[in-house]
């Protein structure tokens, strides 16, 4: 009988998440007629359009918005948010505060003096009243809206603070910010602002609650920055909340805190992550079993991932088995067991930090750490073609040459390896990390997304 319970209480829990229906606002403003054109936001809102696609949420997305178009926006979105059970609104832009509220800038704006601002932009008080009515479980705000505000030097007097002030987060709500109240966050000098590129890194890693998501975001723009902004966040959450689940676990949407998990004998125990320093766990999509090996605060898979994709990857004919398959980058994002997830180039970083690779040269694109790549690189030219130069593997990594696919050939097989991070340089290309077997360096590039690499998964250490 309480076998039965437990199996009905699984399937009622994974039943509840399909089910679950997300809704997400996202407004990018760039093209700001009287302020400037701000590089980011509008790229921002369509890379946050398509990760939040991803995780299940119905997205309505807008750009370059009047004052009238983002009212009638945000209107029509609190509208529909009573139908759902999450809602999310996501803004990047100028955003200001005066006498204490925040106001989001909209593209027509032209403020000649503080007491404009009521008038002529948005108080984002107007999403959070909407929330509030809507009765979703979940509510999130994330606001890449602490520019500079671009019209404060022509104003006589202003009362007008720095940043967005601090907002009460109504019950089962929780605000973010892209960096603390009362500072400013930079727009960023890529394809995406500081803020919103470190959300698009970790907003899908699997089984990992939102709170611990914004701790990882907040590490990595904190780091990224030389510690010049620290995102902030005000939640009054009542339980956890997960934007992407593995299919061992269901989503949550605020009401307990402890998911439930589908058992599998065949699965590590999770107490064996904990305290173990290496062992072994089985993929159970495929019975692949596969060696892992923890490096300072995080756990990788010591073996190139051998999964095979329904389309995105290929084998290497008579190569060794050992090397694995070689994914696209949008197979690769998908590609990890269950719990596990392809790291970050962020990711990447701290395993060469921890490594001995300077502050200096961990940011930097090309050959980096003169004996960094060597600690990854399995020993001896068993696998690896001669000399293998500077491969001591004192981590465990045991990294392999699997060389590189490309319009359905394989090239450096046994001299290089290369290996997918999650984290995109642009809409065509992500970063990668490359070895040599005549060099002891690791390489840090990107390529475009349609090259094949190996694959080596990290999983989030308790």
């Amino acid at each position: 009988m309480k076998k039965l319970l437990s199996l009905l209480m699984v399937f009622f829990a994974i039943a509840g998440f399909s089910q679950e229906k997300r809704i997400a606002l996202v407004i990018g403003n760039s093209a700001y007629k009287h302020g400037g054109v701000l590089r980011n936001p509008v790229n921002d809102a369509m890379s946050m359009k398509k990760t939040l696609t991803r995780a299940g949420f119905e997205v309505m997305d807008y750009y370059n918005l009047s004052q009238g178009e983002m009212k009638a926006a945000i209107d029509e979105f609190g509208m529909k948010l009573r139908g759902y059970q999450v809602g999310l609104f996501f803004f990047a832009g100028h955003g200001i505060q005066t006498k204490g509220d925040n106001y989001l800038i909209p593209v027509d704006a032209m403020l000649q003096n503080e007491m404009q601002v009521e008038y002529d932009c948005v108080r984002a008080d107007r999403v959070l009243a909407h929330m509030d009515a809507s009765r979703a479980d979940v509510n999130i705000v994330i606001l890449d809206a602490c520019r500079n505000n671009p019209f404060e030097r022509s104003w006589n007097r202003s009362g007008a603070g720095k940043g967005l002030a601090f907002m009460n987060a109504p019950t089962g709500t929780l605000i973010a910010y892209a960096t603390a109240p009362g500072s400013v966050a930079s727009d960023g000098t890529g394809m995406n602002g500081l803020y919103t590129e470190s959300i698009l890194e970790n907003l899908m890693i699997p089984d990992i609650s939102i709170l611990e998501m914004f701790q990882l975001v907040r590490k990595s723009v904190s780091q990224k920055s030389n510690y010049q902004q620290t995102p902030w966040e005000s939640t009054s959450l009542v339980g956890n909340f997960y934007f992407h689940r593995s299919n061992m676990a269901t989503a949550t949407s605020g009401h307990t805190d402890q998911p439930i998990r589908q058992f599998d004998s065949n699965i590590q125990p999770e107490e064996n992550f904990m305290n173990a320093t290496s062992g072994k766990f089985i993929d159970i999509r495929d019975k692949e079993d596969y060696s892992w090996i923890r490096i300072g605060d995080q756990i990788w898979m010591a073996e190139n991932l051998n999964h095979r994709t329904s389309e995105g990857s290929m084998v290497y004919g008579d190569q060794p088995p050992q090397f694995g398959r070689l994914y696209n980058w949008e197979a690769a994002k998908d590609a990890c067991p269950d719990g596990w997830h392809l790291p970050t180039d962020q990711e990447w970083m701290e395993l060469e930090m921890h490594l001995g690779m300077s502050k200096s040269e961990h940011a930097a694109e090309g050959y980096r750490g003169k004996n960094v790549g060597g600690q990854l690189k399995e020993t001896g030219t068993s696998h690896w073609d001669r000399p293998n130069k500077g491969a001591t593997n004192t981590t465990g990594f045991r990294a392999l040459p699997g060389g590189y696919g490309s319009s359905n050939t394989i090239s450096n097989v046994g001299s290089m390896g290369y290996f997918w991070t999650s984290t995109e340089k642009d809409l065509t290309a992500a970063w990668y990390r490359r070895l040599f077997d005549y060099s002891g360096e690791i390489e840090r590039d990107y390529r475009k997304k349609t090259d094949m690499f190996s694959v080596r998964c990290v999983r989030v250490a308790e």
